[in-house]
């Protein structure tokens, strides 16, 4: 049998998280108490006040015609999303006062959990 040395594991890990794909992306926003009838555009539209939005995506509820009421936005770095989340949360959008915040460390993961275990 042959013994690898933990400092092995320590030299791989800090050679993964040097490469660019490894590194750590910008923080994702939770968006909640969203109108149903807000769509990806708007909340888009929206976040591109206080900067550069990489992605909006509203949730999807069973009935297609209404959304699940949250949603995720992804700014493109950390500095845009801590000025999103201190000057939108609570701030009006289609009509209601919307709730902004860090998301969760699991919905961080660009993977849905149905697939991290497979």
């Amino acid at each position: 049998m042959v013994k690898i040395n933990p400092l092995f594991f320590l030299v791989i890990n800090n050679f993964l998280l040097n490469i660019k794909i490894f590194k750590k992306m910008a923080k994702k926003i939770y968006v909640g108490r969203l109108s149903y009838s807000t769509t990806d555009e708007m909340l888009h539209k929206h976040f591109s006040q206080v900067g550069n939005v990489q992605s909006a995506k509203v949730g999807k509820s069973i009935n297609p015609q209404i959304n699940s009421g949250n949603g995720y936005v992804l700014m493109s770095n950390d500095k845009e999303t801590e000025k999103a989340i201190t000057e939108l949360n609570n701030s009006l959008l289609d009509g209601t006062r919307i709730r902004v915040v860090e998301a969760h460390p699991i919905d961080q993961e660009r993977k849905p959990y149905y697939y991290r275990h497979r």
